[in-house]
């Protein structure tokens, strides 16, 4: 469905921005509060959200990027899965991001 298609779209985009944000995190030993801070030595452009086609998102303190989604409003990264397009925003929280403390690890 032409859904399915814009939201693997947004995930492939939001691939290439956790790359990016990755090494500007290794460089400049943290994440940055905007996208904007990529540009130009990471990122050309920040990728577009095929959704509204505004640049994608990002939630510095949920460390998410994120699509607006099916219901084209900004919901702040609101998902309750990642990567799933049946929430609010589709996104991805970053890969790299520290353990919550929270979380119980396997042991």
């Amino acid at each position: 469905s032409a859904t399915k298609a814009l939201a693997t779209t947004a995930l492939h985009r939001q691939t290439v921005i956790m790359l990016a944000l990755r090494r500007f995190e290794l460089e400049k030993g943290k994440l940055p509060a905007a996208l904007d801070e990529l540009i130009p030595q990471y990122l050309a452009s920040v990728p577009k959200d095929p959704f509204d086609d505004a640049p994608m998102r990002w939630n510095a303190t949920k460390q998410i990027t994120y699509s607006v989604g099916t219901n084209l409003k900004d919901d702040g990264g609101k998902m309750d899965k990642y990567a799933s397009q049946n929430q609010p925003d589709i996104g991805l929280l970053y890969w790299w991001a520290a353990p919550d403390p929270t979380m119980s690890t396997p042991k």
